[in-house]
């Protein structure tokens, strides 16, 4: 075909729409995203930019978002492929003439998104692959400049299987110097430091940062289980797999894959999800980390009888999981009532713990440098007793547990009747106004750091609220009571 005859146009005009009738168009749920590639401000029509519609559709009369400032700007008119129009949808380029913003405040690089889906990251996952002819491995935190649709940033490469080395494919971390308007799904262009020359391309199938180590075999698993989902935009079948991993944010995935509302229904609809506030995962996974938990208390229990239950932290390091996804599953079983919970510790429903035991001979030694004006701290006790500093710390725990002391910091314990007159003393300051730690240390006598930390158990127990240099009693004497 010759463009400057005419020659075998009509033929080739036949061809592409042979073949374009072949393909159907496929409609992603996704909300708008637009890549903005410049802006100019016509006289007398205002802000004018210029762009392709990634995702979604947008109409005139719209609002979006500017994603470098995050005002909202409204579409006034649009030209769709040359076009004027009143509406474009994926795939389009079009001109777009927009109020709410002036177009020095916009450049190439920029996004116009959709409000309420409108999520920036710094650091992305992508499956990479190094053009053959590149001239050197791929070696940790190699800087590198990161182009993606009309966007560039510098970066920094982190491969996760080792190195990279030319014309190898492999997953790597990416850490942007700016934020960047990615989702995963999308594509990216990678060129080294010197801008000699063009490293590679990188699908996105991460955009979140990991919640354990980064290249722990786990993780890395879990990502190349993901690769061919997200190549295939299978994005029912990523957060299936996802939810039988881990516990998963519904609203953190729609805006890592920039869903809309409407694609919702069909993620969640599924009898093998479990669903807790807005968290999901799937049901196999929540019976196997059940099964760890009560293995996990139960030997808990059996070593230390008279404590009530385990923390969180520690659970979740026991059962080698992320918290979110154990504090997840601690929930489902409190509210199923397979664990008790209180202050934070966790235990099974069946256990009741023994009576606490102390050293009640050391207490009476402890307890006349603890009952006085001015408390000591446990490594002063140690040393007035000449008690190992470690074991005299491992015997007044036991006493707090036993309730005849009360641990306001790690190296600082009262009697529980001191701590009620000094609640009762922050109850008297506060009655009219907020109250300074110089006026609790003057009334109490007690000197400034033990004040301080006193009124920062306060403010844990939310007896007390801090605002600027004053506190206000916003709780009741039970609070302080029940510690």
């Amino acid at each position: 075909a010759s463009a400057t005859t005419g020659t075998g146009i009509d033929q080739l005009r036949e061809l592409l729409s042979e073949v374009a009738g072949r393909f159907q168009r496929q409609i992603r749920q996704r909300d708008e995203r637009i890549a903005i590639d410049r802006s100019f401000s016509p006289r007398g029509v205002g802000a004018v930019v210029t762009g392709s519609v990634f995702d979604g559709e947008i109409q005139v009369g719209d609002e979006l978002v500017l994603s470098s400032s995050g005002n909202r700007v409204r579409i006034r008119s649009l030209v769709t492929n040359g076009e004027p129009s009143t509406k474009a949808q994926e795939g389009d380029r079009c001109g777009i003439q927009v109020s709410g913003e002036s177009a020095s405040n916009i450049s190439r690089g920029d996004w116009l998104r959709n409000p309420e889906n409108f999520v920036r990251t710094k650091q992305v996952t992508v499956q990479l692959r190094v053009l053959p002819d590149f001239p050197r491995q791929l070696k940790n935190w190699t800087p590198v400049h990161l182009y993606h649709a009309t966007s560039h940033a510098q970066a920094r490469i982190l491969p996760l299987e080792d190195t990279l080395s030319p014309g190898s494919v492999g997953l790597a971390d990416v850490e942007s110097d700016e934020s960047l308007d990615v989702v995963i799904g999308d594509r990216v262009i990678i060129r080294d430091h010197d801008l000699q020359r063009t490293l590679g391309g990188g699908l996105v199938v991460a955009v979140d940062r990991p919640n354990i180590r980064r290249r722990h075999p786990e993780r890395i698993g879990q990502l190349h289980d993901l690769v061919p989902i997200v190549q295939s935009g299978d994005v029912r079948g990523a957060f299936e797999r996802i939810c039988a991993e881990r516990c998963v944010r519904l609203d953190d995935f729609r805006q890592a894959w920039n869903l809309s509302s409407n694609a919702v229904p069909e993620l969640t609809n599924h009898s093998e999800l479990v669903e807790l506030n807005g968290r999901y995962l799937q049901r196999s996974k929540l019976e196997q980390v059940t099964k760890q938990l009560q293995n996990t208390l139960i030997k808990y229990h059996k070593e230390s009888p008279s404590e009530f239950g385990e923390t969180l932290p520690h659970l979740a390091t026991e059962c080698k999981l992320d918290r979110e996804t154990v504090q997840f599953v601690l929930a489902c079983c409190v509210r199923q009532g397979v664990l008790r919970t209180s202050s934070g510790r966790y235990a099974l429903s069946s256990h009741v713990a023994d009576a606490p035991t102390y050293n009640k001979e050391l207490f009476e030694q402890i307890r006349q440098h603890i009952e006085i004006t001015q408390p000591l701290t446990t490594g002063d006790i140690a040393k007035v007793l000449r008690i190992p500093l470690r074991h005299l710390e491992m015997e007044m725990k036991r006493m707090a547990v036993a309730r005849v002391l009360v641990q306001v910091t790690p190296k600082r314990y009262f009697a529980p009747l001191q701590l009620k007159e000094l609640a009762e003393l922050a109850l008297s300051l506060g009655a009219t106004q907020p109250f300074s730690v110089k006026d609790f240390r003057d009334k109490s006598g007690i000197g400034r750091m033990p004040v301080i930390d006193v009124l920062e158990y306060f403010d844990r127990l939310k007896f007390t609220k801090r605002i600027e240099n004053g506190r206000t009693v916003i709780g009741s004497i039970e609070n302080i009571n029940s510690t």
